[in-house]
C-alpha cells in the first residue's frame, strides 16, 4: 500500500517540475531560468528536482520528449482511424485543439521551443521531429493529388506550409490574446472547412 502512495507521490513530483519548468521557460526563456526557481515554483527541493532530472538541460530534453508522446497519444487517438483526406484534416485540427485544452503548459512550451534559444541537442531534437512530420504530411499531400482528391496547382510544400503554419499562427493568437478555447476551436473549425473548400477537388466514397 505505502509502495503505491510513494509511487503517486514520486510522479506528482516529477509532473509538478515538468509544469514549472515548462511555464518558467515559455515567458522566460531558457538560459534566464534557474534550478532554484524552477524548485520553488514547483514547490520542491533541489534534491528532489535532481533526482528526477540529471541537470536543467536534461530537464528541457525531458519535457520536449513529454510534448512530443502527448502529441502522439493524441495523434494515434484522432488520426488512427481516418479513411480519407478531408477527414484527416479535421481530425488534425481535433488533435491541436485537445492537446491545448489538456496540456495548457506544454502549449506554451511548445510555442517557445518553436522560436526559443536553447542547447544545440534540443535544437537537433526538434528540427529532426520537425523534418519528419513534414516529410510524412507532404507525401500524404502528394497521395491525395494524384489521386485527384486534391488540387494539383500548388506544390504540396506549400499546401503544408499554408495549412501547419495556419494552424500555428492561430495557436500563437490563442496564447497572445488569451482567447478561451471555444474561441480557438471556432477559429480552427472555420479555417480547416475553408481549406477544404479551397483545395480539395473531391473526396474519395
Amino acid at each position: 500500500m505505502n509502495l503505491k502512495i510513494n509511487k503517486h507521490l514520486a510522479s506528482e513530483s516529477r509532473n509538478k517540475i515538468l509544469v514549472a519548468a515548462a511555464l518558467l521557460f515559455a515567458r522566460d526563456g531558457y538560459y534566464r531560468v534557474s534550478v532554484r526557481e524552477i524548485c520553488e515554483s514547483a514547490n520542491v527541493s533541489k534534491p528532489v528536482l535532481y533526482y528526477y532530472f540529471k541537470d536543467k538541460e536534461n530537464l528541457l530534453e525531458e519535457l520536449v520528449k513529454e510534448t512530443y508522446l502527448r502529441a502522439e497519444e493524441l495523434k494515434i487517438k484522432h488520426l488512427s482511424a481516418t479513411i480519407g483526406l478531408e477527414e484527416l484534416l479535421k481530425g488534425i485540427g481535433g488533435m491541436y485543439k485537445e492537446f491545448l485544452l489538456a496540456y495548457p503548459h506544454l502549449t506554451r512550451f511548445s510555442a517557445f521551443i518553436q522560436s526559443g534559444n536553447v542547447p544545440d541537442k534540443i535544437l537537433l531534437m526538434k528540427t529532426e521531429r520537425y523534418l519528419h512530420e513534414k516529410r510524412e504530411f507532404v507525401n500524404t499531400l502528394k497521395k491525395y493529388q494524384k489521386s485527384g482528391v486534391l488540387t494539383q496547382n500548388v506544390d504540396a510544400d506549400i499546401l503544408f506550409l499554408n495549412f501547419i503554419g495556419s494552424i500555428i499562427m492561430l495557436i500563437a493568437e490563442y496564447i497572445i490574446m488569451g482567447e478561451n478555447h471555444s474561441m480557438f476551436s471556432k477559429k480552427i473549425d472555420k479555417f480547416i472547412d475553408v481549406w477544404i473548400k479551397t483545395f480539395l477537388i473531391k473526396e474519395n466514397k
